[in-house]
């Protein structure tokens, strides 16, 4: 009779544990961690959609979204049907852009800083570009008033 209330006490205690550690779990895998980008949204690309036409649209850089989507290598091919990771526009306020210059292909960023007189490494800044030498027609940039 003794080893059987043991044996029924080790069980009580057994489920117990076993709960706790299910709860635990729960817990744990509910509770996810902060992503990375704390705003932002997916879209589905529709047909006849450019990257470039994304971008103006959510006030977005060609570069912001080719960084925060690496499956587009290319931005001039994206399909119908793919989704596009929409990343929170700059935080920039509005008096700092002078001008919002939309990039013609063949456009150099050191034509576009020579004709709006400002450096390209300003430009780089407030638009968050880290390769001057790679910008995409049809990006809408930033161009700062200092």
């Amino acid at each position: 009779m003794k080893v059987r209330h043991l044996y029924a006490n080790h069980r009580i205690i057994l489920v117990a544990i076993l709960a706790v550690l299910t709860i635990f779990l729960l817990t744990a895998a509910t509770t996810k961690a902060a992503p990375e980008q704390s705003c932002g949204f997916s879209i589905q690309v529709q047909r006849g959609q450019t990257l470039g036409q994304i971008s103006r649209q959510y006030g977005v850089s060609i570069q912001a979204l080719m960084q925060a989507n690496p499956q587009i290598r290319n931005p001039n091919m994206i399909f119908a049907g793919s989704w596009v990771f929409i990343p929170c526009a700059p935080q920039t306020p509005a008096d700092r852009c002078s001008n919002i210059h939309y990039v013609q292909r063949g456009q150099t960023l050191s034509q576009i800083a020579w004709r709006y007189g400002v450096s390209v490494q300003s430009i780089m800044r407030v638009n968050g570009i880290q390769n001057p030498n790679i910008i995409y027609a049809g990006t809408g940039l930033c161009i700062p008033n200092w």
